[in-house]
């Protein structure tokens, strides 16, 4: 079973981010972060296997938190969970370590789905 930390500013995306794994997935959330900086601490103390990231947060937005996250715990898997999914936006991504990207618009399936994809990488 894969641990999850959930990073997003907005408490609502966290609480059903947490339900839908917690429902349907293999997954078990291990915490949650409110912003950037605090993402990066919540890995240095629970060394998750996955972090779910929202891009636009307060003190540290996804890209820079991913891009700290990926320098302390290289096998963290990170999915950047954002509005702003896009091709061009994958490619961007990846040069700061995150290995998905997931729109918020496609719903609990498609990040169910990087969810399982992450946990057999």
């Amino acid at each position: 079973m894969s641990t999850i930390l959930i990073a997003d500013d907005n408490a609502s995306i966290r609480r059903s981010v947490r339900a839908c794994i917690d429902e349907s997935s293999d997954g078990e959330v291990c915490g949650e972060a409110e912003n950037g900086a605090e993402a990066v601490e919540k890995v240095r103390e629970l060394h998750p296997d996955i972090v779910i990231l929202d891009f636009r947060m307060p003190v540290l937005d996804g890209l820079r938190a991913a891009n700290q996250i990926r320098s302390i715990a290289p096998d963290t898997k990170i999915i950047l969970f954002t509005m702003y999914a896009s091709k061009p936006m994958m490619n961007y991504a990846q040069m700061f370590g995150v290995d998905q990207v997931v729109s918020k618009g496609d719903g609990a399936e498609e990040l169910l789905a990087a969810i399982q994809a992450a946990s057999h990488i």
